[in-house]
This record gives C-alpha cells, sequence and structure tokens, in this order.
C-alpha cells in the first residue's frame, strides 16, 4: 500500500470514527435498563444478553450508523 493511501485511510477513519461512536453510544445508553435486567433472570452470560437482546434491538441503528460511516 502506498503511504498516501495510508494516510487518506487514516484520515477518513479519524474523522468518521468519533461520530459513529457517538452516535451508537447515545443510542445504547438511551434503551431502558429493564431490558437488560429482565435479560437476567434466566441467567444468561453477560455476552449472551448483549448478543440476544440488546443487538436485535440496534440492529436498525447499527445499519444506520454503517450507511453513515462508508457514504
Amino acid at each position: 500500500m502506498d503511504f498516501r493511501a495510508g494516510t487518506l485511510i487514516f484520515t477518513y477513519l479519524a474523522s468518521v470514527l468519533p461520530i459513529t461512536v457517538w452516535v451508537l453510544a447515545n443510542f445504547f445508553k438511551a434503551m431502558p435498563g429493564e431490558l437488560e435486567e429482565a435479560a437476567h433472570v434466566p441467567r444468561p452470560a453477560p455476552l449472551q444478553a448483549v448478543y440476544k437482546i440488546l443487538l436485535p434491538l440496534g440492529h436498525p441503528r447499527l445499519v444506520n450508523t454503517g450507511l453513515l460511516a462508508f457514504n
């Protein structure tokens, strides 16, 4: 890879990454805490609760943020 191409990739990532992290962080913070508490009732692993409860609910936002990042 050429030095100029690497610089372009780094610059693009440095400009887009904070926006995408900010959008997703605010979305997941706005989700009610009761969802996560309800996921822990049948005693799943913490990552399993995220994988089975929070990510399916956040799927539209993940797609939206992906389109924003790769536009």
